[in-house]
């Protein structure tokens, strides 16, 4: 829960998130397996069990009518995924792979990508992505929705008081029901109270927990489990319940790095991450390989009549012998040449000389037009 700071308004997908990085551990081994396994809650399963769990819950969201999720990964022309991933995420994951020019096309292929994931979300997620590096080997990436409408509508919304803390209240869009006889299931935990609302189609349900404290979230929030949330819901029952509940629409955008490291998943995002059972690069057998982002972004909309949700997650995977060794030092400290080149077919669309840059960077810089340069046309010929 704990993907943005408390005070901010907040919506992400588990399911999405997992799913995408579950395909990426499929390539793992060594200590990047075990800190990702360990990140993502896979506990002492197996590797056969976890990709196996995810083909039972992709199958069973696959029979609903409410819900739809589907897995793509773009590859690079000079990279080859293995036989056994390529089988791995076909048959667990149901995932096709799609092969796409990233070295030469990077900005094509990232409108590729947002373009399948607006098209799987509704389309309610257009960008998801800025423009891919070039070097970028391959692209995983997961997408799920989700609409229903209430079992029981809210009938009226008007607005009223929503207490932000205890010493700040807004004005907000609430929606009022009192259903008779007892229609909802009502429970509580360790300092709050939980209550399910059904959709129609009754395949998914929303669980509202309130604090009891106004100022309580943050201790709920740190201190709720997937087991004490489980508790808490199989211990619900059915009652006759006044519900007031704001409208609300959130959409949030991040990347999970970050996060994902404080959670213990480090090696897969460093240049000696093990992900050598991914594939391989054509030619040189080279397969270093290691996470450069996990992009997620995730929409709900929740009003009277019901629930529209959509979330998706890309995760970027480069090659890592590109950035291995010691750098080499490039200090441009002398006169020089400078060329702009059309990358696909070679043509010269500038180039020159710099002999003296003449101005220095100062606080005031930013405010004065910079001086000219002397720059002088040189030629260029063809061997």
């Amino acid at each position: 829960m704990r993907v943005s700071p408390s005070g901010e308004n907040m919506i992400f997908s588990p399911f999405s998130v997992s799913t995408a990085l579950a395909m990426t551990y499929g390539g793992a081994n060594g200590v990047t397996k075990s800190e990702m396994a360990s990140a993502l809650r896979f506990g002492v399963m197996s590797s056969t069990s976890v990709h196996s769990g995810f083909r039972s819950v992709l199958t069973l969201l696959g029979g609903y009518s409410t819900v739809k999720t589907a897995n793509k990964i773009y590859v690079d022309n000079q990279f080859v995924l293995l036989p056994s991933y390529l089988t791995l995420t076909s048959t667990k994951y149901l995932s096709a792979a799609q092969n796409v020019d990233i070295l030469n096309n990077n900005v094509g292929v990232t409108n590729t990508i947002n373009n399948w994931v607006a098209a799987n979300t509704n389309p309610t997620i257009t960008n998801l992505l800025d423009p891919l590096a070039p070097s970028m080997a391959l692209v995983l990436v997961n997408t799920i929705t989700f609409k229903d409408k209430w079992l029981k509508p809210f009938g009226i919304a008007s607005n009223g008081p929503f207490h932000v803390s205890n010493d700040h209240t807004v004005q907000a869009c609430m929606m009022k029901m009192s259903c008779q006889p007892p229609t909802f299931k009502h429970g509580s935990g360790p300092n709050f109270q939980i209550l399910e609302l059904p959709y129609v189609n009754n395949e998914v349900a929303m669980y509202i927990i309130r604090p009891d404290n106004i100022n309580g979230l943050s201790g709920v929030e740190s201190g709720l489990t997937l087991a004490s949330l489980n508790s808490a819901i199989s211990g619900m029952t059915f009652k006759t319940v006044d519900v007031t509940l704001p409208k609300f629409d959130l959409e949030k955008r991040v990347d999970l790095k970050a996060h994902l490291q404080s959670l213990g998943m480090n090696r897969v995002f460093n240049v000696d991450a093990q992900l050598a059972g991914i594939g391989t690069y054509i030619g040189t057998g080279a397969g270093d390989l290691y996470v450069d982002f996990v992009q997620h972004e995730a929409i709900i909309k929740v009003d009277l009549t019901g629930t529209e949700a959509s979330a998706a997650t890309a995760v970027g995977v480069c090659p890592a012998r590109r950035r291995r060794g010691t750098p080499v030092p490039f200090n441009v400290d002398r006169p020089f040449l400078f060329v702009l080149r059309e990358r696909r077919c070679g043509s010269i669309l500038f180039m020159g000389r710099v002999i003296n840059p003449q101005a220095g960077c100062s606080s005031s810089s930013r405010d004065r037009r910079p001086p000219k340069m002397l720059v002088r046309s040189q030629g260029l010929s063809r061997a």
